[in-house]
């Protein structure tokens, strides 16, 4: 009688220790998978962004060219950006979006050297929509990279990371953007 309750005690530890495993692993690997679908959502933000960053641009850019004329062919450059895809990786979409910066902080430059678009109300809130959406962009950024740090973390981090490697779980990028023109600048003009 003895040993047949020392193996259901034994039985008994085993599956719990077993149901406590499998319990922590459904919780991490859901922590993940959790993480993971933040991360994509706030990219498809990320991209919603930088499209509409595209789109404002060219917007501006047909605007200015009827009195930017001598800078029509650096315009047509401008044009020529590449428009971001969902299969582009974080580093495509990183230099999209700084060529878009740039090519913004170009476009004020010119803005600013001639009185006529300087003092024009469409240019002004085009200008005001563009700092919107790079106060967007860095809002967004910050919560991508706060989550992309999460889950980078969680990879490396015992006990986490033997999900990571089961599950085959990849570093991810962080998305770096530097802005170029402030709400300060467009005030000004």
């Amino acid at each position: 009688m003895d040993n047949l309750l020392i193996f259901y005690i034994t039985a008994g530890i085993v599956v719990l220790i077993l149901v406590i495993i499998w319990v922590w692993y459904l919780i991490n690997a859901n922590s993940f998978k959790k993480n993971k679908q933040n991360i994509a959502d706030l990219m498809i933000d990320i991209d919603d962004i930088i499209v509409n960053k595209h789109n404002l641009l060219n917007l501006m850019i047909e605007q200015t060219k009827r009195s930017l004329a001598i800078e029509a062919k650096v315009l047509n450059e401008m044009l020529e950006i590449a428009v971001i895809t969902n299969s582009d990786s974080v580093e495509q979409k990183q230099d999209i979006s700084f060529q878009l910066t740039q090519s913004m902080h170009m476009l004020y430059e010119m803005i600013t050297e001639h009185k006529d678009l300087k003092t024009s109300k469409a240019i002004k809130e085009k200008l005001d929509d563009w700092i919107i959406l790079e106060e967007s962009l860095q809002s967004t950024r910050k919560l991508y990279n706060t989550n992309v740090s999460s889950f980078n973390h969680k990879i490396v981090a015992f006990p986490s990371n033997i999900i990571a490697k089961i599950k085959k779980y990849k570093r991810i990028d962080f998305f770096e953007v530097d802005i170029l023109l402030t709400k300060e600048e467009v005030d000004s003009l």
